[in-house]
């Protein structure tokens, strides 16, 4: 993954999204690109085996290891919501 963001470094593009299932989502997590997540929510829950983590893997087990949003913004959309918000600032380091 690090050498697709650094190939579209190369060609000036900044920002890319990144809209995948569990296991996209937690390479991304885990390679350390993501600045920015935008979490779409319906009000409905489900559980049990058909039900679809955010992401899969055992890399962040506790709350106390969890990814941080910070920033947030919440937006509505009919009975949907997004929470926006950063993982880090992008324009540090």
């Amino acid at each position: 993954m690090e050498s697709i963001v650094r190939l579209l470094g190369e060609l000036e593009i900044t920002s890319v999204l990144i809209e995948g299932g569990a296991m996209i989502n937690w390479a991304a997590l885990h390679s350390g690109i993501v600045d920015k997540v935008f979490l779409y929510y319906a009000p409905k829950i489900l559980a049990g085996a058909g039900s679809v983590p955010f992401a899969t893997a055992s890399g962040l087990p506790g709350m106390n290891d969890a990814a941080h949003v910070k920033s947030i913004r919440l937006h509505r959309f009919g009975e949907d919501f997004a929470v926006e918000g950063y993982l880090r600032d992008p324009y540090r380091d």
